[in-house]
């Protein structure tokens, strides 16, 4: 695919992905992707300001190349899993400095991902997560890996009544 943007403050911006699945077995894929992206600065970050921060109207958006691979299954007769590797290469990364924002160079953030789920037991199921990225450099608070950790359980009659309870830990 192909996304072409523009706007009036940051200018025109295209972004070109490819991506590729692979079936193989009854219940198993395989994928892949690569893709630019960008992030547009807030338009109080560039023109307006606040009560903490000058406005910088040279900022740029962050470019980003995103790569990607990972597999999905219910080869497990009660449970499907997913696990994902990515790594994401940013330019122009913006940064708080001396009161404003800037754009400060490069980055490099990679991890990997897991996800599961239950199959529903008396409409009841389960799914959890977990994520790690690492950072380098780390960010300006000093952070070079972050954990993350997803539990939820959802119960659904499919008829009347449907409840569920999530909880997220960074």
């Amino acid at each position: 695919g192909i996304r072409y943007d523009h706007n009036s403050i940051t200018g025109s911006f295209t972004s070109p992905s490819l991506g590729a699945t692979y079936r193989f077995g009854e219940d198993s894929i395989l994928r892949a992707s690569v893709a630019r992206g960008f992030t547009i600065p807030p338009l109080s970050w560039t023109s307006g300001g606040g009560l903490f921060f000058n406005p910088n109207p040279s900022l740029k958006p962050e470019k980003v190349w995103s790569y990607q691979a990972g597999v999905e299954s219910t080869a497990l007769r009660y449970l499907w899993a997913k696990t994902t590797v990515f790594r994401h290469e940013i330019k122009d990364v913006l940064t708080p400095s001396n009161g404003l924002f800037i754009n400060s160079g490069s980055s490099r953030r990679q991890g990997i991902e897991f996800e599961a789920e239950t199959v529903p037991v008396y409409n009841l199921s389960c799914r959890s997560g977990f994520a790690y990225v690492d950072i380098n450099p780390a960010t300006v608070d000093g952070s070079a890996g972050i954990y993350t950790w997803n539990i939820g359980f959802k119960y659904d009659d499919k008829k009347s009544f449907r409840a569920q309870l999530f909880g997220h830990y960074v």
